[in-house]
């Protein structure tokens, strides 16, 4: 919308392209959220709801604010002017529509007539265990299709073209149909199990599950690491639990003497945190393997090595298979 078209709207009461303000506040970021996802519009700061100017007070401090505050909250760059109405200040924020959906701090609006809509939808829910994660994405899959359709290589069939489009154009998102292969790869790369899917009619699980290691109960509760979960970061807890599938793993690629990034390698681990975290530290801490040089933990010449357990571990796995 031309600066010459908000004059005149402006001018003419409000619509769904004006709206008037006596004195600025933050919130009112969420109004120009609301015309930037419409047809854009002109938000005024300074006249009553009868449309009488009052002067917008600070006016000229808020020339100077807003544009930074509109950019840095909204992400997007708009005019902000000052306009003499009856021998009063007034301020202009003119909003362009947005090619792109724009968001308040993760909340989306929409201006409807004179009013300002907040856009809401299906909520995901999350559940967060102690030794696994469930996600429940509401919706429905296409006729005929599986969770299994879903791992597989598919073609998409968004519900919405049209938003699916404008996620594209915007470059949110690089290819369609491929989202939960590239969940799985993913964790495929970081070394983490890969999720369960199942689809109830109502919406789809995504559901990880991973073993804790065990921890020595000669260790002092104090000296015993902690469990973080992989999604948040968060401690889980003390480490408990069986000997997990991680440890054996990293018990069956050591040869010899090895060095914390041949192991790494060895494994096909990117991540050094992943690794270090739900290999190597379970590792030692259950007792598979054991340091070249302990008195050294972080020498540059530290190696790792299978200790009397770490092979009795391995020989009863060859017996079991």
């Amino acid at each position: 919308m031309t600066k010459r078209r908000a004059q005149n709207h402006a001018s003419t009461g409000e619509n769904h392209l004006v709206e008037w303000k006596e004195s600025w506040r933050d919130e009112y970021l969420r109004w120009l959220c609301g015309f930037a996802n419409a047809e854009g519009g002109t938000l005024v700061i300074g006249k009553n709801d009868k449309g009488d100017p009052v002067a917008a007070p600070g006016a000229q401090r808020l020339l100077v604010d807003l544009p930074n505050k509109i950019r840095d909250t909204l992400g997007i760059v708009v005019p902000v002017r000052s306009v003499i109405e009856k021998g009063r200040m007034l301020v202009e924020i003119a909003v362009e529509p947005s090619p792109t959906p724009i968001s308040y701090r993760g909340e989306y609006h929409l201006r409807s007539g004179s009013t300002k809509q907040q856009l809401t939808g299906t909520p995901i829910q999350i559940r967060v265990h102690r030794d696994r994660l469930w996600i429940w994405n509401p919706g429905s899959l296409p006729p005929k299709w599986t969770a299994k359709t879903l791992l597989a290589p598919h073609v998409s069939q968004p519900p919405n073209p049209d938003i699916a489009s404008t996620f594209f154009r915007a470059g949110l998102i690089e290819a369609w149909g491929r989202g939960y292969e590239k969940i799985r790869d993913a964790c495929r790369e970081a070394g983490s199990p890969e999720p369960e899917v199942e689809y109830d009619g109502g919406g789809v699980w995504l559901r990880w599950s991973w073993l804790v290691p065990d921890v020595p109960e000669r260790l002092d509760p104090s000296q015993r690491p902690v469990a973080t979960d992989p999604v948040t970061g968060q401690v889980m807890g003390q480490v408990t639990g069986q000997v997990a599938a991680e440890v054996t793993r990293l018990a069956a690629v050591i040869r010899s003497e090895m060095s914390r990034a041949q192991i790494q390698v060895a494994l096909g681990l990117r991540g050094r945190e992943n690794f270090e975290l739900r290999y190597l530290k379970p590792a030692l801490v259950t007792e598979v393997v054991e340091m070249t040089i302990p008195h050294k933990p972080n020498s540059r010449l530290q190696k790792y090595r299978l200790t009397a357990k770490g092979r009795a571990l391995l020989a009863k796995g060859s017996k079991e298979r």
